[in-house]
């Protein structure tokens, strides 16, 4: 046993002279060059990457270098995995079971936490902003009508939810400081802001877990500063954040108790009761004709949109809750739901013959005409029609 220990040490020790062995001057020639070659290959393809900007994600706003610094295998990887899941639905669930989902997590919680470190240079933080950003689009597309994905990130990563909502404030915060934020520096936060809206709403679409690790983050107070922000405001970017505002917390206080009371007995950072404003919301973007009803034909698509999600939110809330409807029906001034019920009437009306022939989304028209029948109870109690 002795001997055949020392002959393998023997011959290990023979290989290894052997590998150290000085290569001819012609062949480290060659390899040099070979190196040379490959690198310029490199630098080659990278150039060449970096240039695709837009298809790869990468921000259009930094110079060369910069651009190459970020152009890693991880981004790279990234960048794949979000257009993958979002053209082919059967890659989610592939990227889950070879345990994608479980390291990506980790790359986007690190991508939270840098977020958080320092809120005063919140504006000036380019590359971390546009890295949440990316990671954010990606875990959007694999939650996206994804129960397992969403189940899988909301119990694995317990904290995403309450990072997410206090991502949410603190941008909200930041947008709403005095003197204003302009031009790149606002579109970056305003960038960061929807994308981590759009996740909260998937994480909180029909899942009971989402509901409630957004009540405890305080989800519907964050949300409510979010409205009364876009609301006041009118680019683009405001629109998206009222509508994905109002479809969180149509999600969340639909069927969860807690979040709807908190809601109902809600305020706003401008010390207005959510109900109020809400109420008041409908009422702007409602346009009536001569004889006093909803004029559809004069009412612009997004005023639509927002009308109806609106009568939904209100709807949630007010269930049997006769003394929040009374805030409702003051800040509408008008002392009936009518308004609300032929909104929302008219927009399931609407989004079924845009779904004619496709996959509708058979759990979204059911959510809808639950909160149209509970509306339309309170018209048929008296003094109410």
């Amino acid at each position: 046993g002795g001997g055949g220990g020392g002959g393998g040490a023997a011959q290990a020790i023979d290989t290894s002279s052997k590998e150290f062995k000085e290569l001819p001057l012609f062949k480290r020639r060659r390899l040099e060059e070979q190196a040379k070659k490959e690198q310029g290959t490199d630098k080659k393809v990278l150039l060449l990457l970096s240039d695709a900007t837009a298809q790869l994600g990468l921000p259009a706003d930094m110079d060369s270098q910069a651009t190459e610094d970020l152009l890693t295998t991880e981004h790279l990887m990234v960048a794949a995995c979000t257009s993958l899941s979002q053209r082919h639905a059967p890659f989610r669930d592939t990227f889950r079971e070879v345990g994608g989902l479980t390291v990506f997590c980790n790359i986007l919680m690190d991508s939270l936490l840098a977020m958080t470190l320092d809120k005063s240079k919140l504006p000036k933080m380019h590359v971390p902003t546009w890295r949440l950003v990316r990671d954010m689009k990606l875990l959007e597309a694999v939650t996206y009508m994804n129960q397992p994905n969403q189940t899988q990130v909301l119990q694995e990563y317990s904290t995403v939810v309450q990072s997410l909502v206090e991502l949410g404030a603190t941008l909200t915060t930041a947008l709403r400081a005095k003197p204003p934020l302009a031009g790149p520096q606002r579109d970056r936060l305003e960038g960061c802001r929807l994308a981590g809206l759009k996740v909260l709403v998937n994480l909180t679409n029909h899942n009971p877990v989402g509901w409630s690790q957004f009540y405890e983050a305080d989800g519907v107070g964050t949300v409510l500063a979010v409205l009364e922000a876009s609301s006041e405001a009118k680019g683009m970017g405001d629109y998206d954040a009222l509508t994905l505002g109002l479809g969180l917390l149509i999600n969340t206080t639909e069927l969860h108790t807690h979040n709807r009371i908190t809601l109902s007995t809600a305020f706003l950072p401008s010390g207005e009761r959510a109900l109020s404003f809400l109420g008041r919301l409908f009422a702007a973007k409602v346009i009536r004709g001569e004889n006093g009803r909803t004029d559809f034909k004069a009412m612009p698509v997004d005023l639509l949109v927002v009308a109806a999600y609106t009568s939904v939110l209100i709807g949630c809330a007010v269930k049997a809750n006769e003394e929040a409807l009374e805030l409702v029906y003051e800040a509408m001034g008008s002392r009936t739901v009518r308004p609300l019920v032929e909104v929302l009437e008219y927009f399931i009306v609407c989004h079924e013959e845009a779904d004619k022939g496709q996959t509708a989304s058979t759990d979204f028209i059911d959510s809808l005409s639950s909160v149209l029948q509970t509306l339309a109870g309170f018209l048929k109690q008296p003094n109410k029609a």
